[in-house]
């Protein structure tokens, strides 16, 4: 994918594949390149598109800070890392015009790309490293300290609850 030949300084550092099969989605690092690559950026492919010109359906940055982690369900794509912000293509280390405050982990709509209103917020520290999507919620593993305004050392979990919005944990 040419988006991968801007040069990251580590590029991919996650991905997870929709629970269908036909799309997945790749977390990076790398310091913030602008819009030009998929550093510091969750994208979005298509299984369909295998060409060596695959362009990614949507690609949602962070302004310059890392994604580690990815977990797709149906209604949400997750990340997790040590960011600030998501919905941020013009921020370099800052927000720039119409990124939200996604610190630490966020959701992402699998279609348009866009941050969905769920932020529970947590400690950024290193990072989100793990995200683990189960029927019952969402397992989230880093060396935080906090995790939906309460405290959870290095693990935690946000439960599904279908009685509100079954796009959140």
């Amino acid at each position: 994918a040419p988006r991968f030949d801007v040069a990251c300084l580590d590029s991919a550092q996650g991905v997870d594949f929709s629970p269908d099969g036909t799309y997945f989605v790749v977390v990076a690092t790398g310091g913030p390149t602008g819009t030009n690559g998929v550093c510091d950026a969750a994208a979005r492919f298509e299984t369909a598109n295998v060409s060596a010109d695959a362009r990614p359906t949507w690609i949602n940055w962070t302004g310059g800070d890392t994604l580690y982690s990815v977990a797709i369900t149906g209604a949400a794509v997750y990340v997790g890392g040590h960011q600030r912000w998501l919905d941020n293509p013009y921020g370099i280390d800052s927000a720039g015009p119409g990124a939200v405050s996604r610190p630490g982990i966020g959701a992402i709509d699998p279609v348009t790309g866009m941050a969905l209103p769920w932020n529970p917020t947590k400690s950024r520290n290193h990072g989100t490293m793990v995200l683990y999507a189960t029927p019952q919620g969402l397992w989230v593993g880093s060396d935080g300290e906090n995790f939906g305004r309460e405290e959870h050392y290095g693990i935690g979990f946000a439960p599904r609850d279908d009685t509100t919005d079954t796009t959140d944990p």
